[in-house]
């Protein structure tokens, strides 16, 4: 069975635009029309001291930043379209303390609001108390979610975070189900299905209050796609027309209908994207990431020449 760092790739949407993340030493980040025709937009960015970064959570605001869990730097950062650094969060140092503002290693974030409203969800791996944390960037305050309600509990492998209206739902692949909180507070969770072997990776809710789950399996097996309905009763797995290889994230973009709603997954340790509509029927893949530029830097992005403020 693999494990989920293994895994990579992060994609996220936002007007019409997928921001797809990749990294070895090296992180990248593209963007797609929904046609996989490369936008402009685009950067590569490493740590000078750690002497790598990775993109393993990707998220758009509305103010046209990119924001990036930076896991192999211990950071989140914000870039505008072009990788221009604008906020830098996070202290390698502080890798192995589990307090209130302390993000250790980011795994995944979620992002909502623009300007002084702004509230980003930030998700630190491992076996953690303070592993969900709200951070409002324009004051500095931070609230950490606490798992089941316990002030003494701890997050298990959490992987994944959505942003919704001051709803936070959270993906514990350690335990296999989504933790729901409202306003701050835990309001319930969700047991996923699928077998043992099978780890959730990813998901999405929809507006209608569904929620879609990307489950990755043990090597030589298919991932697959996973469908509840609004209250957490499993309807199924998409019977795809193309299967997943190891998928590690994915992004919907809503429609009038499931023949029109689009799921995007990244999968193949982040070398394709897939797109299905919630019938399971593809509507294809974009070529493969190293043939679309995604391994090019736009601009000359080095480091030293990326501003940032703290």
């Amino acid at each position: 069975m693999r494990t989920l760092w293994s895994l990579q790739g992060s994609i996220a949407h936002r007007s019409g635009v997928l921001y797809v993340g990749r990294h070895a030493r090296t992180a990248r980040v593209a963007s797609f029309d929904l046609d996989g025709r490369r936008l402009e937009s685009g950067f590569t960015f490493r740590d000078t001291d750690m002497g790598r970064s990775s993109v393993d959570g990707l998220a758009a605001d509305g103010d046209h930043r990119l924001w990036v869990a930076d896991g192999a730097a211990c950071r989140v950062r914000a870039f505008s379209l072009f990788g221009r650094e604008v906020v830098t969060l996070g202290d390698p140092l502080s890798l192995d303390s589990d307090r209130r503002g302390q993000l250790g290693r980011p795994v995944a974030l979620a992002v909502e609001g623009t300007d002084d409203d702004l509230v980003l969800a930030v998700v630190s791996g491992g076996r953690r108390r303070h592993a969900v944390q709200l951070m409002h960037p324009a004051t500095g305050r931070t609230l950490s979610l606490r798992p089941d309600g316990d002030p003494e509990g701890l997050f298990q492998s959490a992987v994944r975070v959505r942003l919704d209206d001051g709803s936070v739902a959270v993906l514990e692949s350690g335990r296999r189900r989504i933790q729901v909180f409202e306003d701050g507070n835990f309001h319930y969770a969700l047991d996923l299905p699928g077998a043992r072997e099978e780890v959730p990776t990813s998901f999405e809710r929809m507006p209608d209050g569904r929620i879609v789950v990307a489950l990755d399996c043990a090597p030589g097996a298919p991932g697959g796609l996973h469908l509840l309905d609004r209250a957490g009763r499993p309807q199924g797995r998409l019977d795809l027309e193309e299967p997943l290889v190891h998928p590690a994230d994915l992004a919907l973009i809503p429609g009038d209908d499931d023949a029109s709603t689009r799921v995007c997954v990244i999968d193949r340790d982040g070398e394709r994207v897939l797109q299905f509509n919630l019938e399971g029927r593809a509507y294809g893949s974009f070529p493969t990431l190293d043939a679309t530029g995604i391994h090019e830097p736009v601009a000359d992005l080095s480091p030293d020449l990326l501003g940032s403020e703290g």
